[in-house]
């Protein structure tokens, strides 16, 4: 039995445990460059952080080809738990549907986006037109005393509006969004018109809104996407006031996949 031919063999071969390390980093660095490239990443970040999410990509995968590149020639003892923490991030956005969303997750490209229908003068379908550019940021036209919300300017505005609810009573408001009911305070035929919202990433994700009533809105399924013209009223909430829609017109809308940002 040849033990020192064994020992020389040995040593000959890379470090196994620093060769699988450098490919899971590998394969986390490229798993990155495809969420930016697909758009993807906005599932899980929001857009601010791209550049942040580039540049960490490239270390991973530099870092990736250099332990493999330089493993060590001799074989070490190591602690093989102590590469889960990489292996977690790589199977969660390798194996669908994490890195291949459905159509239900919120934050897969956006489509159909600003282009539901608020033309309620004619037939309940009628034909689907894009908000203009006077709906943009602010989303506020104080000349025509209308709100019309959309995914640019939707967290800002309802933001706006909460801030200063006296000042946009009357106002005419559109938007879409989908019925929520999660509110425990909601009373009967009342249901807040939902987006979700993004601050950093996909831990603080939450639904943003205003709350709105219709006499029939029972009626309506949870998480229905819909598109309203409504009235801006006031109502007191816990001692200060809050800002209400009474919707005048409703109609069925396509979903709107995507998340909304402050």
């Amino acid at each position: 039995m040849n033990i020192k031919g064994d020992d020389s063999m040995k040593l000959g071969l890379k470090d196994r445990f620093s060769i699988v390390k450098g490919l899971l980093y590998l394969i986390l660095g490229i798993c990155c460059v495809y969420l930016i490239v697909t758009g993807r990443y906005l599932n899980y970040i929001a857009p601010r952080y791209e550049l942040l999410l580039g540049i960490s990509s490239v270390a991973l995968i530099l870092g990736g080809l250099a332990t493999v590149i330089w493993a060590p020639s001799r074989y070490y003892k190591h602690n093989w738990r102590s590469i889960v923490p990489i292996i977690i991030p790589v199977v969660l956005l390798i194996v669908p549907p994490v890195l291949v969303p459905t159509t239900s997750v919120q934050g897969a490209a956006r489509i159909n986006d600003d282009t539901n229908n608020f033309d309620f003068t004619n037939d309940a379908i009628g034909e689907v037109i894009t908000v203009n550019s006077e709906s943009k940021e602010p989303g506020i036209s104080k000349d025509k005393k209308e709100i019309v919300l959309n995914s640019d300017n939707f967290y800002q505005t309802i933001v706006k509006v909460g801030s200063n609810v006296d000042q946009y009573k009357d106002y005419t408001v559109y938007m879409t969004g989908y019925v929520n009911r999660d509110d425990n305070t909601l009373k009967s035929n009342e249901f807040t018109i939902s987006r979700m919202a993004m601050s950093c990433c996909i831990a603080d994700v939450a639904p943003i809104g205003m709350t709105a009533y219709k006499p029939d809105g029972d009626s309506l399924a949870n998480e229905q996407w819909v598109s309203i013209e409504g009235k801006v009223s006031t109502r007191d909430f816990h001692g200060r006031q809050q800002p209400y829609v009474e919707i005048t017109k409703i109609k069925s809308a396509e979903p709107i996949l995507g998340y909304v940002y402050p």
